[in-house]
């Protein structure tokens, strides 16, 4: 019979693991992987086995992952590159795994690596439980012991903290790891430590974009193949860093001599790849591989759209509202979560043109939350089929890479795109349409303050002024592409004044 996990089973005889406190809910437990039941079973449980967790991984990752498909009660960070997650419901997990487990394209990628979910052999967790309410602790402890930073506690800062994993026989030093860093933005300072999870260094950017730059595309990755000198990047709390004199492990490059000539021609800076263009390193004759040889990880499409009204807001009406910034392939509503739901874009500048208008944005008394997805994209041959049956497979699960319901091109450029307004701006309309007709069309789902119909070009348009953004946009899920005296009439949100 399958027991609960729980420190007994947990075969870890090391420091970390035998002065875990039970007095904080929130705090992972970190332990070795159980010898005594196997890690996986074919049977559906509430607890998500996973395999190959990239070094670094913190609870608030896994939970990012999770929680869009339900309440996550339980993580357990494993050795191995492993970890147990356990959800509230069975048909969350089971939701989880028909998404991400079968799949194996439909993966997810968390710092860099892709991770394999299957149902764990454990049915329930008696350790790393989550406090009723309480948020993703941003410092909760990795898979290999360490107290990482998060965000400090007045958002995204300029300076980062850097721990190289692994470094073993390899040299690195200041010069390095400005060689990785100084791709994404000016780098001030430099400041290098031995704590007991490895190598770290802090680094200060010019500014805090060029530092959330850097962390979002290094975070995961290696200086060398094998995994060796793999990077785990986070903000750090500190606002400003003391550099006292130059050397290999501090620089101050605000200061003449703080860069030097030798900098440049430093050949320590790799990642691993499988090309034919290599180097070798002086010292151990291993051969690796340039940087900046290797691909970048490619630029997100997908966004995980939550916390809408999902009586009010279906599968069209996303597509209205987010047509706005691009063109839109795929539309996948959860069945288990169906205030959640997947949208993807052409290309990555649609993409988070739409994050960055409508995140935020307030729908039927709903603050819409949006973020990148970890899918790279929605594969629209998904099953849909489970959940409930007074539902069309349509309504979770649309494609609409092939129709003419998108607002602009695969590959235009969108040149009337704004932010959300309360004023919208109507076209496409049929000369038979009266101006009460449209009036009365534009009014039924929010009162205007005002209007005015006019003609540009020999083509009749419109504009229409809501009391508030919210009602412009509620308007504009309902009412575009409407067909109104025979044609479809197109409304988008506009800056022009009334």
């Amino acid at each position: 019979m399958n027991q609960p996990l729980s420190p007994s089973s947990a075969r870890d005889t090391s420091p970390v693991a035998n002065n875990e406190s039970t007095a904080n809910p929130t705090s992972i437990a970190i332990y070795a992987a159980p010898t005594d039941a196997p890690a996986t079973a074919e049977e559906p449980t509430r607890v998500i086995h996973f395999r190959h967790v990239a070094q670094g991984t913190t609870q608030s990752d896994l939970v990012d992952l999770c929680s869009p498909y339900g309440k996550v009660t339980h993580i357990l960070l494993l050795k191995n590159n492993q970890a147990l997650v356990q959800f509230a419901d069975l048909a969350c997990a089971m939701q989880f795994i028909q998404h991400c487990g079968a799949d194996k394209s439909l993966r997810p990628n968390v710092r860099g690596a892709t991770i394999h979910p299957s149902y764990s052999s454990h049915k329930e967790l008696t350790k790393g439980g989550l406090e009723e309410g309480a948020k993703p602790n941003k410092k909760a402890a990795t898979q290999d012991g360490e107290k990482e930073e998060g965000e400090s506690k007045h958002g995204p800062n300029r300076i980062i903290l850097v721990t190289v994993h692994n470094v073993n026989q390899y040299t690195v030093n200041a010069d390095t790891i400005y060689q990785v860093f100084h791709p994404f933005g000016t780098i001030e300072k430099i400041v290098m430590f031995v704590k007991p999870v490895g190598l770290q260094a802090l680094v200060q950017y010019q500014d805090a974009q060029e530092a959330a730059k850097a962390r979002q595309s290094l975070s995961g990755l290696s200086l060398y193949n094998n995994n060796i000198c793999s990077l785990s990047v986070q903000y750090s709390n500190l606002t400003e860093l003391t550099v006292h004199q130059n050397s290999d492990k501090s620089r101050d490059y605000t200061k003449s001599g703080g860069f030097t000539q030798g900098l440049l021609e430093s050949p320590a800076l790799y990642q691993p790849t499988g090309g034919s263009s290599q180097q070798t390193n002086g010292q151990t004759g291993t051969h690796i591989q340039p940087l900046n040889m290797v691909p970048r990880e490619p630029e997100k499409t997908v966004l995980l759209v939550s916390k809408f009204n999902h009586r009010e807001m279906g599968i069209i009406a996303l597509l209205n509202l987010f047509s706005c910034y691009g063109f839109v392939l795929r539309i996948k509503i959860f069945r288990v979560k169906p205030d959640h739901a997947l949208i993807e874009f052409a290309n990555h500048a649609m993409a988070n043109a739409a994050l960055t208008n409508l995140k935020g944005i307030e729908l039927y008394g709903y603050k819409l939350s949006v973020n990148f997805s970890v899918h790279s994209h929605i594969n629209s041959n998904t099953s849909t089929t489970q959940g409930s049956n007074d539902r069309s497979d349509e309504d979770f699960m649309r494609d609409f890479s092939k129709t003419v319901l998108n607002r602009f091109s695969a590959k235009s450029n969108q040149r009337y795109m704004c932010q959300p307004t309360a004023t919208l701006h109507i076209s496409n309309i049929s000369p038979s349409v009266s101006e009460e007709e449209l009036e009365k069309v534009l009014n039924e789902k929010g009162k205007a303050e005002k209007h005015r119909v006019y003609e540009h070009n020999e083509k009749r348009m419109a504009l229409f002024k809501y009391p508030k953004v919210s009602d412009a946009a509620e308007v504009l899920c309902q009412v575009h592409d409407k067909v109104v005296g025979g044609k479809s009439i197109k409304v988008a949100f506009s800056t022009n004044r009334l």
